[in-house]
């Protein structure tokens, strides 16, 4: 267990607390090992904190040496604490190139991939990145599509995608912010994917469908409307 540290933590992600709450649960941590970054005000030495990149990289902080390290960092550190046999592939600077961009991916698209419920000043929002959304949108994209071609709905969903996108051009445009354009569509194919995903069951048990079919689309619209709210 990696003692005397502390992992600050994005507690309105979804994704942030189930993972930092693993570490905790599987004693990778001690249970004092994360804090919200929401409190951070409150954190006795939050000054060694670089606040603007906690929100994109997760800072893990060392009470003792009073150091702190970010992303990638941070979580190679504590798993390779735990599993020292993983250092032999942290150190590979060919393993760091090729995760670092995913690290980025997610972190700058974690606000879409799983939204948060409640949001104020304090949250830890990472910035808007364009490229990093246009790739998880296109990315999301090619996914879903081949979903939607095993389904047979190759042409429904195209057609209900194009509808998403002249909709949010013409409804945030009035607005002025095209990033909500962005945003917008970016929530629009995570919901496309979790339709699809729960589809799968009807293309196992074909006598299923009708209940599926009831699910997606409770599941979805409470998505879509969750969604909308956070975005407006």
């Amino acid at each position: 267990m990696l003692k005397n540290h502390v992992i600050i933590y994005d507690h309105e992600c979804p994704m942030c607390a189930v993972y930092t709450g693993a570490f905790v649960k599987f004693e990778l941590l001690d249970k004092e090992g994360r804090y919200k970054f929401a409190d951070l005000q409150h954190f006795p030495i939050a000054s060694i904190i670089d606040k603007d990149r906690a929100r994109h990289e997760i800072a893990l902080i060392d009470i003792e040496k009073k150091e702190v390290r970010y992303g990638l960092e941070s979580l190679f550190y504590i798993l390779g604490n735990r599993f020292p046999f993983l250092h032999l592939i942290f150190k590979q600077k060919w393993f760091q190139a090729l995760m670092q961009p995913l690290y980025y991916f997610i972190s700058y698209n974690r606000k879409v991939i799983a939204p948060s419920s409640t949001q104020n000043s304090q949250s830890c929002n990472p910035d808007f990145h364009l490229k990093y959304r246009i790739l998880y949108i296109l990315l999301m994209m090619y996914i879903v599509g081949i979903f939607a071609f095993s389904f047979g709905l190759f042409p429904i969903y195209w057609a209900y995608w194009a509808i998403q996108v002249v909709f949010s051009v013409l409804y945030f445009s009035k607005q002025g912010d095209m990033r909500k354009s962005i945003a917008y569509l970016g929530h629009q194919i995570t919901i496309l994917l979790i339709g699809c995903l729960l589809l799968i069951p009807s293309m196992i048990f074909s006598n299923l469908l009708v209940y599926n079919l009831i699910i997606v689309g409770l599941v979805t619209g409470r998505e879509y409307w969750r969604r909308w709210k956070a975005i407006s």
